[in-house]
């Protein structure tokens, strides 16, 4: 894959439902390629981990870890709120929580495009402190984004009509 004019080797895995078991993790190695094709949910259990603050100098970016989600209106990611996951997610159809976000630590880094944001108790952002901190970008991800609303250019000229 080109990101950025530059060859990558991307680790791309077709996930139809994702439970991790609880005190088990999934960890993202930093620095490496990894995109999930999501047709189901994401359990909230386990740990998710890609963490780029614990490599720095390695490019370690949100975008290397990317969740599209495919499922139908109503699937769900939700992750617990111990730790940041770094990573870019686009699941329009889906809703998404962190649960209790563990003092503050816990949620996404990178860009979380979902249809919905979950309060409730089984997916639930239960808190108030920030659970996404926007930190990526479209070149990051090696996307631009086409098909976008057109921009109306402002008045250069008016005239005032006078009715019947």
């Amino acid at each position: 894959k080109q990101i950025n004019g530059q060859s990558v080797q991307v680790y791309e895995y077709r996930v139809d439902n994702l439970d991790i078991h609880n005190s088990k993790d999934l960890t993202i190695t930093p620095g490496r390629h990894v995109t999930f094709y999501l047709n189901g949910n994401i359990e909230r259990g386990g740990d998710i981990i890609h963490d780029c603050s614990v490599a720095p100098g390695s490019g370690c970016q949100p975008t290397d870890f990317q969740i599209f989600g495919y499922g139908p209106a109503g699937s769900y990611i939700c992750t617990n709120g111990n730790r940041y996951i770094d990573t870019f997610i686009l699941a329009p159809n889906y809703y998404a929580g962190v649960a209790g976000s563990g003092g503050g630590q816990g949620g996404f880094r990178g860009a979380v495009w979902v249809g919905d944001w979950s309060n409730g108790s089984g997916c639930g952002s239960n808190t108030t402190n920030i659970t996404v901190v926007q930190t990526a970008d479209w070149n990051a991800i090696g996307l631009t984004p086409r098909n976008l609303p057109p921009k109306l250019a402002p008045a250069s000229t008016w005239e005032r009509l006078t009715l019947p």
